[in-house]
């Protein structure tokens, strides 16, 4: 083995995912989640906003969760990162195995706008008076249309994810995720209330 090998090597090795760190992360990530949420509960307007701000830092935190344990790149191991993707899927409201699949996609076809799941409701298309409005409308009251229907369209939609999905198997899991993820999200709303969930979580988001 020549000296460029064994450098390509030692590089190989310092690049793959290490258990240790990742938990460290990830700790990290669910300690600022709960900061967030529990300065949120406080009742005083500038501890809220406050905890607001914390919590919404945390759930772009919880997206790069989702995102490496996706890729499998977190932890070593593939249940880890199974476990923590899918706990991560319910912090940022996007179901883990359509992720998976979509996200696979989209490295598959990226720079084919049409081809690219993520990217096919961006292709130019006459949109109507009222399309026009409310996105002139959100966009200036900052209002997250765009990052709900992104996650609605790509994500959560059974008819699309269906005509993506040829193999049964897959299709299976997908449906099971999704089914699961919101009993999940019904049952945090049912516990707390919708009052509450949307004080504790509604700005941030």
């Amino acid at each position: 083995m020549s000296f460029d090998d064994e450098a390509l090597v030692e590089q190989a090795k310092r690049l793959r995912p290490c258990n240790m760190w990742a938990l460290g992360l990830v700790s990290f990530v669910i300690l600022t989640s709960t900061c967030g949420l529990l300065l949120s509960l406080n009742s005083q307007i500038g501890f809220w906003i406050l905890g607001q701000v914390v919590l919404a830092l945390s759930l772009v935190q919880w997206f790069v969760v989702l995102h490496e344990t996706g890729h499998e790149t977190l932890f070593r191991s593939r249940l880890l990162n199974e476990f923590f993707g899918h706990l991560a899927s319910v912090l940022t409201l996007i179901p883990y195995t359509s992720w998976r699949y979509i996200h696979h996609q989209h490295h598959l076809w990226t720079g084919w706008r049409d081809l690219d799941p993520t990217t096919q409701s961006t292709v130019p298309r006459p949109l109507s008076l009222f399309e026009r409005q409310l996105m002139n409308f959100c966009w200036k009251l900052g209002i997250p249309l765009f990052s709900v229907v992104y996650r609605l369209c790509n994500y959560w939609n059974l008819k699309r994810l269906t005509k993506l999905v040829k193999e049964p198997s897959e299709r299976r899991s997908i449906y099971v995720n999704l089914l699961g993820l919101l009993c999940c999200l019904i049952l945090v709303v049912i516990a707390l209330g919708i009052q509450t969930t949307l004080s504790l979580f509604g700005l941030a988001f």
